[in-house]
């Protein structure tokens, strides 16, 4: 992978590593690289405008800002740690924000979604291995069978999901 940034405007490219990055005219010039071209049989191998066999020869010329120049690391913004939610949080982060979590039902306005896994797990079809794993993990990992089944079954969508354990990782006892 190459990366590029473009002076003008702070944008980041990248570019996989079959894009050739040409610099021989002062401004970097983009190509799509194809496969090197092997002589025919009975052709001379030996002209002096056959191509590398072993370079890869340029193809049709990207279209993209004149401006860019090879990013450092340094350039390289640091990743939003909101992007992404945590992989895993504690048994108290993760209770405790669904404690903090309205989850209202007719009957029950005060309910929280802590309240309905609770009732989920009590239920007697909800598997005894879930069950147990309500009860007895110290830790939840964002990919977690239970976790994501229960979920499920309560019609949490996947962003909401990630919003529940970005919130429980900024829970601290």
């Amino acid at each position: 992978m190459q990366t590029f940034k473009d002076t003008a405007t702070g944008q980041f490219w990248q570019f996989e590593d079959d894009v050739i990055a040409d610099n021989s005219s002062g401004a970097y010039l983009f190509y799509q690289a194809v496969a090197p071209q092997m002589p025919e049989d009975g052709a001379d191998s030996d002209s002096s405008d056959a191509s590398s066999p072993s370079a890869p020869a340029r193809g049709t010329q990207l279209s993209v800002p004149p401006t860019l120049e090879p990013a450092n690391i340094e350039d390289m913004p640091a990743p939003d740690p909101a992007a992404n939610p945590p992989q895993a949080v504690t048994r108290y982060q993760l209770r405790e924000a669904m404690r903090l979590t309205p989850w209202p039902r007719d009957d029950r306005p005060d309910w929280t979604l802590f309240d309905a896994f609770e009732a989920m797990m009590n239920d007697p079809a909800t598997p005894a291995y879930y069950r147990r794993a309500w009860d007895e993990l110290q830790t939840v990992e964002h990919g977690s069978a239970m976790f994501n089944a229960a979920a499920d079954v309560l019609g949490i969508d996947q962003d909401k999901r990630d919003d529940l354990f970005r919130f429980a990782a900024t829970l601290k006892a």
